[in-house]
């Protein structure tokens, strides 16, 4: 099972080129984060810390719905997207560790039943 920290994200957004199918599965958690309203505008509409900042939200939001259709982001988009998702570090780390706990809780119901 992998670990992620907060270590391991910073160094994966670092090469966003070979790590592009990495770099576009944390776009995607980041925007599923969104509230429907902000999905449906394609902005940042509540200052609720969750999702992607006001400044982020019209590029990282168009790119998310963009690359949806092919699964992966094109080398250019995967730079520029790893510089914007630098700043939210702190909630792809909990994003990881959701995923990890949802994952873990799993295999014990499975194991039960």
């Amino acid at each position: 099972m992998s670990l992620w920290t907060r270590e391991r994200i910073i160094d994966e957004l670092a090469d966003p080129i070979a790590n592009r199918l990495v770099v576009y599965r944390m776009l995607q958690a980041m925007y599923r984060r969104q509230t429907q309203d902000e999905q449906a505008v394609g902005a940042t509409r509540h200052n609720n810390g969750v999702g992607f900042s006001g400044v982020d939200s019209v590029f990282l939001s168009s790119v998310a719905v963009s690359s949806q259709r092919y699964g992966n982001l094109t080398e250019r988009q995967s730079i520029k997207v790893a510089k914007c998702l630098r700043k939210y570090v702190g909630q792809l780390f909990d994003i990881a560790t959701e995923n990890l706990a949802q994952k873990a809780s799993s295999a014990s119901l499975s194991a039960i039943g």
